[in-house]
């Protein structure tokens, strides 16, 4: 999560607001196939639902959410969720898309159902009468879209693999046995190659190269 410097007009103003929101009307059933070949259902609140009930407290009290695509550091399409006063205050925090189909279509449906989530998190609105898991799975299997994929298997993806390479030559390791033994460490298992890396473990990876390159600079 990331703010502004200042977000106390920002808490007062939302605290306000979370005592006047009404009940979201969950209007949406969601039906689930099981593996049986029976079905569960649950009901839900949809995008428009939500906006519907907290759009005028958030008016009355200078409030106003906003979602905008937007990437992530190794480059994976992502959506940052804002949460804006009238001040100028700001919070915001941004998820990874996983995209159902690589269609503008897919992205459109990735963003509107990442925007649902990003409004009701930084609202602390509850908009489903189900887990998050069971919600994220209904909407693709459903549909006869592909669910979202496991971030703990998920391979690494190019732009990581690059954004590896650009950092492993800041820190002047060159040499592939260096980089692997590095890496080896890191993820905690023997990596013949770092397209080898899941995605989840790539990740990591960044994480503890950008930190020595800051040690470096500051040194």
């Amino acid at each position: 999560m990331r703010s502004s410097d200042q977000i106390d007009q920002l808490a007062a103003a939302l605290v306000a607001a979370q005592a006047e929101f009404p009940t979201v009307t969950k209007g949406k059933v969601a039906r689930v196939p099981t593996e049986g070949g029976g079905e569960y259902s649950y009901r839900y609140a949809d995008l428009p639902d939500v906006l519907a009930a907290v759009q005028p407290v958030l008016t009355k009290h200078g409030l106003a959410v906003v979602g905008l695509p937007d990437t992530t550091n190794e480059g994976e399409p992502a959506l940052t969720t804002r949460l804006l006063h009238a001040s100028g205050q700001w919070i915001e925090a941004t998820v990874e898309l996983f995209l159902p189909q690589e269609t503008p279509q897919g992205q459109g449906s990735a963003i509107t159902y990442a925007r649902r989530y990003g409004l009701c998190g930084a609202l602390n609105i509850a908009a489903d009468a189900d887990d998050d898991a069971g919600i994220a799975e209904t909407e693709h299997v459903a549909s006869g879209r592909r669910a979202p994929r496991d971030v703990s298997t998920a391979k690494v993806t190019d732009a990581q693999l690059r954004h590896i390479g650009r950092l492993f030559g800041a820190l002047g390791m060159t040499e592939r046995a260096e980089r692997l033994a590095y890496t080896s460490t890191v993820v905690a298992r023997d990596v013949g190659s770092s397209k080898e890396l899941t995605k989840q473990e790539a990740s990591k990876l960044i994480d503890l190269l950008e930190h020595d390159c800051s040690m470096r600079e500051a040194g």
